[in-house]
């Protein structure tokens, strides 16, 4: 219901996700798309519980994929552990987005958005930046940042520019 937004802030957007873009996922990071496959063969082993397999989802997605979506992977697991150390994952819903994935694409709607519109999007993030910038062509009245010091955690990666961002999109910045 865009109609009820006075704004909108948008992290690392994306307003489809085809077969297209996951061809080029895969292309991009090949070590990782492999492992996914591997990861999501062990995961139709009827003898595992949804419990171990989210144990397992969890592991997959703390040690390689948040990883890679950092600016500097090499340094991001203590940060990613202390955020998500409380974070309650579920291989229930990852099995049902792995499903509908390939089905979202919300781009025809993107103009019924006529709010005020902040696009965040880390230059280092996994998600192509094109990505973001389909969104803000789509949404009338958007505004796009880049973040160039971040992944796909710029509240993380470079908080004040993210805060700077934010606070002067929703004219609170102090003065």
């Amino acid at each position: 219901k865009p109609e009820t937004l006075s704004s909108a802030i948008f992290l690392h957007g994306a307003a489809a996700f085809t077969d297209e873009d996951n061809a080029l996922w895969a292309e991009r990071y090949p070590d990782l798309m492999k492992s996914y496959m591997e990861f999501m063969e062990e995961m139709q082993d009827p003898s595992k519980s949804d419990d171990e397999k989210t144990a397992e989802f969890r592991k997959l997605w703390l040690e390689e994929f948040f990883p890679l979506s950092c600016a500097d992977p090499a340094s991001s697991g203590p940060m990613l552990s202390e955020v998500f150390k409380d974070c309650p994952f579920s291989w229930p819903h990852a099995e049902y987005s792995n499903r509908e994935s390939n089905t979202f694409d919300f781009r025809a709607q993107l103009p019924q958005i006529t709010c005020p519109s902040l696009i965040i999007q880390g230059r280092a993030d996994m998600i192509p930046i094109e990505k973001s910038q389909e969104m803000a062509q789509g949404i009338p009245n958007s505004k796009m940042v880049i973040l160039e010091q971040t992944g796909h955690f710029g509240s993380l990666e470079e908080p004040e520019a993210f805060r700077e961002a934010v606070l002067e999109f929703l004219q609170l910045r102090e003065q």
